[in-house]
């Protein structure tokens, strides 16, 4: 059976409030990503108010590819 990688940290953590436009959201795994998934098409952030995908996020992979970071638009 193939095992997937478990998220293990989020920045900031899941259901914080308050949180900064410029804030830079981290989530890291247990294990290496594969490369060619990490992508706009299969990462999104949503709008938790809206249930709306964000849209100019930008997505990259980091830490020897086992983090993702995301990059949202700033919005007022």
């Amino acid at each position: 059976d193939k095992m997937f990688p478990l998220v293990v940290i989020t920045s900031p953590e899941n259901g914080s409030e308050n949180v900064s436009l410029d804030e830079v959201i981290k989530i890291t795994f247990d294990g290496e990503l594969d490369p060619d998934t990490v992508t706009t098409d299969n990462v999104k952030l949503i709008n938790y108010t809206t249930d709306d995908e964000v849209l100019g996020t930008t997505v990259e992979l980091v830490d020897s590819d086992s983090a993702i970071r995301i990059i949202a638009p700033l919005t007022s």
